[in-house]
């Protein structure tokens, strides 16, 4: 079992359970317990330090592993090996340099160890037959050993090593005869070394050699009693103290004092001590109670009754600010002598004394306040605070002057003006887009695609927590023009109104106007809004113009045609006489028909009694034989397929004998006998050409009839083609063989009904 005492004078007790190492600590008000890991109740051999932060250092003999260094961090504990031929007998020291240094024996060697927590170096300082085994380090760093050498006769003499940059020094002190098995070696706070060992005589006591000067001196102690388990310490102004059985010894400079410490109602079997600043001692105890052992904890003084500190309360100041430190409401049961202050501030570690304190507070954060209120018997109890040293002024934040941009420009944000008591300084820019946008950063970059005005929020935070803010405005103004979508070339049917649609126009802030041009030829309408309509009364090209303005002054148009589809029919026009010869050749024009875009197409039908007669050019030419009244239509169409048409009747009649009057239907009287002369002139004409041609035949037929059979003489007459002078009308007609018998009525020949038509110039009929 091992007590210590780390910095704060807080007892650590290391010892052994069933289940192996039970590291115990005291908090001033309740003690926590955890077991060692690695270790099992195979171990033995136990030394064990405190490093400068208080956490302990182990030299322990594990089974099957041999001497284990085990240690513990912040976090966990951790273990190696030092050396597997262990025997026994550890002793641990760790230097200001955090080098862990253990002494030890394998054989007849005395070994040492250097630790640095992965690599270990061993040396033996030296041979013999060693025991009480104890390492010791001063303020400089020195590793010292001493040992009892029991190879040397008469119980052995006391061995005395120090390490030296040349290696190490060893020397027996001839004050040391008689060293059997225990020895502790202390150094005050002078560098001097302190040795207590065991004697072996006809009752083992206590002796204690220190190095006066040059010199090693001698004590003994009261050799009346049994000083085989012990524990050695120096106390309070480096008073050598002894703690064996139920007795403490503490030596005057001159003679040891021993005094019985009555624990009542505990039972205790073997101790530990450790000794604070103020000369109280410390005991941990193994205690029998019921068939059970238990640790306790005492601490022998004259006035046993504790001190109540109070550090003040926890509380955050302002960095720069003095802390003042006040411990009057500490309390004790009769007087506090020393207040005495502990300031942790980082690594660095302040000491004050005195009820107040003050203190600038040249650092920022945490304050670790302990103060240690001493009474007149050295009892003492402490108490911490929690000073926080912030930096609560929050930063000085200038995000810049408000500015005005086109759309689309790179604009950059510079927060770095900003100023604050730290230089660990956060920025983040929230910019009230569209969508919120952070961006983080002293210097940052955002492009302004959408018109409009936008709060950009600068907070900057510093390490303290403190939050700064600013804002600045940012106009971004529209340079976007509308957009028209939807508008497009359509067709409409004339004399209909056209709705037109500039709803899905768009723009990114709004369309302000809408203004229409539609113009037809040399007619201009002018039209606003989103919605209108014309009416269309005239077929033909509507070209449509429209200008859409945003309230920014930004513009845009578009054109397009509307085609208003015809729906006018043509009118059919055409001039045509009452009245025509039989014969004669009729010629009709509709170029008098009209249309609102123009006539394409003109289509004639006719009927001269019997056949429908048709013609598709604009003029036309017709010759009617039949006489009555005959119909004329024309139908006349446009591009669009509207059509129009029209009638006209004529009558169609024949020539007759004059009745005496001179006239009859319309011809004059003196025409009838020009027509008879006429065809009597032809008829005669006819006659001869007979006559000519039956003699012809009769001739070649005489000639012939000598030499062949006569045959019958034909009767069939030739087909004679009349030559006509130009714009003379003709009937055509089949002429028969002359007959005994000529028949005239007056009126020449019967009329043929037979086709008629008008011959160009030199053209000839034949049936």
């Amino acid at each position: 079992m091992i007590m210590l005492l780390d910095g704060a004078d807080q007892p650590h007790i290391i010892y052994g359970t069933d289940i192996g190492l039970t590291h115990a600590m005291f908090d001033g008000f309740s003690w926590t317990r955890e077991h060692i890991p690695g270790t099992t109740n195979m171990t033995w051999d136990v030394s064990a330090t405190l490093d400068d932060d208080g956490q302990p250092h182990i030299a322990h003999f594990s089974y099957g592993l041999g001497l284990n260094h085990t240690w513990k961090d912040e976090e966990e504990w951790h273990s190696v090996t030092v050396d597997q031929e262990y025997q026994s007998m550890p002793s641990i020291g760790v230097g200001s340099n955090g080098l862990v240094h253990i002494a030890y024996r394998v054989g007849n060697q005395l070994r040492y160890a250097e630790c640095n927590g992965t690599a270990v170096q061993r040396v033996s300082p030296g041979t013999g037959n060693f025991y009480g085994i104890s390492l010791a380090i001063d303020s400089t760093d020195r590793v010292c050993i001493s040992a009892s050498n029991r190879s040397i006769p008469s119980y052995g003499k006391l061995e005395y090593f120090q390490r030296t940059p040349f290696g190490w020094g060893r020397s027996t002190i001839p004050e040391g005869e008689g060293a059997f098995s225990y020895t502790v070696l202390r150094f005050d706070r002078s560098d001097r070394p302190f040795i207590c060992y065991t004697v072996r005589t006809t009752k083992d006591r206590l002796d204690m050699v220190y190095l006066n000067g040059a010199a090693w001196s001698h004590s003994t102690t009261d050799d009346e009693m049994n000083r085989v388990l012990f524990d050695f310490q120096l106390g309070l102004n480096d008073a050598p103290n002894i703690i064996t059985d139920d007795n403490h010894g503490q030596w005057s400079g001159t003679k040891w004092v021993f005094t019985d410490i009555d624990l009542p109602g505990l039972r205790w079997s073997s101790q530990c001590m450790d000794i604070d600043p103020l000369g109280n001692v410390h005991l941990a105890v193994f205690v029998e109670d019921n068939d059970k052992v238990m640790v306790a904890h005492a601490i022998y003084g004259f006035d046993i009754e504790r001190p109540v500190a109070d550090a003040g309360d926890d509380r955050d100041i302002e960095f720069g600010d003095t802390l003042v430190l006040d411990g009057s409401r500490s309390s004790d049961d009769t007087d506090i002598s020393r207040w005495l202050w502990t300031i942790r501030v980082g690594d660095l570690i302040l000491k004050r004394e005195g009820v107040k304190v003050e203190l600038d507070t040249f650092m920022m954060g945490p304050h670790n306040i302990t103060l240690r209120a001493v009474d007149t018997s050295g009892n003492f109890d402490d108490d911490t605070a929690l000073v926080m040293a912030k930096d609560m002024t929050p930063p000085l934040v200038k995000a810049g002057d408000d500015i005005t941009v086109d759309q689309h420009t790179l604009v950059q944000f510079n927060g770095s003006r900003s100023t604050d008591l730290t230089f660990d300084l956060n920025y983040t820019w929230i910019i009230g887009y569209v969508s919120t946008i952070k961006l983080y950063g002293p210097v940052q970059t955002f492009t302004f695609h959408e018109a409009g005005s936008f709060e950009v929020l600068l907070l900057v935070n510093d390490s303290s927590g403190n939050i700064g803010q600013d804002m600045m405005m940012v106009t971004v103004l529209d340079t976007t023009s509308p957009r028209t979508i939807g508008l497009n070339d359509r067709l409409v049917p004339q004399y209909s109104s056209i709705y037109l649609d500039a709803s899905g126009c768009t723009d990114n802030i709004g369309i302000d106007d809408f203004n229409w041009s539609i113009q037809r030829h040399r007619s201009t309408w002018y039209l606003e809004g989103v919605n209108v309509s014309l009416f269309l009364d005239e077929a033909g090209e509507y070209d449509v113009v429209l200008t859409i303005m945003d309230a920014s002054g930004n513009r845009n148009l578009t054109s397009f045609t509307v085609f208003s589809l015809d729906r006018e029919p043509p009118v059919a026009m055409f001039d045509c006489p009452q009245s025509i010869r039989s014969g004669d050749i009729l010629e009709l024009d509709g170029g008098l028909s009209t249309d609102n875009i123009g006539v394409l197409e003109w289509s004639w039908s006719t009927t001269d009694g019997t056949d429908i007669v048709e013609s598709k050019s604009r003029i036309a030419s017709f010759t009617f034989m039949a006489p009555g009244n005959h119909t004329i239509t024309l139908t006349v169409k446009d591009r669009e397929g509207n059509s129009g048409s029209t009638t006209r009747y004529t009558n169609v009649f024949v020539l007759e004998s004059p009745d005496g009057d001179g006239d009859r239907n319309g011809i004059a009287s003196w025409t009838l006998p020009v027509i008879i002369f006429m065809m009597l002139l032809l008829v005669l004409v006819v006659l001869t050409l007979l006559v000519r041609w039956y003699r012809r035949r009769d001739e070649m037929a005489n000639n012939t009839e000598a030499e062949t059979t006569p045959s019958e003489p034909s009767t069939k007459v030739p087909e004679r083609t009349v030559p006509r002078e130009r714009g003379t009308k003709i009937a055509r007609t089949s002429l028969q063989a002359p007959s005994d018998t000529f028949v005239a009525d007056g009126h020449g020949p019967e009329p043929f009904d037979g086709p008629s038509g008008t011959l160009d110039d030199g053209a000839a009929i034949e049936e």
